[in-house]
């Protein structure tokens, strides 16, 4: 029973973070909202939807998306495992080429 009394405060704050957004979403979207207006909305239902579904550019950059999609996630996944069984080959120069890979990651960004 400890653990769990020792985790409840780390699963309702990542509770509060993932969920809370979701449904304020999910309401938004049922409604007439506009982001410089945010006190004036009218409920509209699935019109919001059936708009998107009906709009040809919704379509075109569905299909953009699916093509950068299966792409991309491929070739990520592709080149991080030829680097890593590259890094796992004996070479003279594997200690430093290991560090310049591995420190980028480290390092914070700005």
């Amino acid at each position: 029973m400890l653990p769990y009394a020792m985790l409840s405060p780390a699963v309702l704050v990542t509770l509060a973070i993932v969920f809370f957004p979701m449904i304020q979403t999910a309401w938004m979207s049922l409604h007439d909202y506009v982001l410089f207006r945010p006190n004036d909305f009218t409920w509209v239902g699935l019109d919001n939807f059936r708009a998107a579904l009906s709009d040809e550019v919704f379509w075109i950059s569905l299909k953009h998306t699916v093509i950068w999609m299966c792409t991309t996630i491929p070739a990520q996944l592709l080149l991080g495992l030829v680097t890593a069984l590259l890094l796992n080959q004996n070479f003279p120069w594997r200690p430093i080429a290991r560090a310049l890979i591995i420190i980028p990651g480290l390092c914070p960004r700005w």
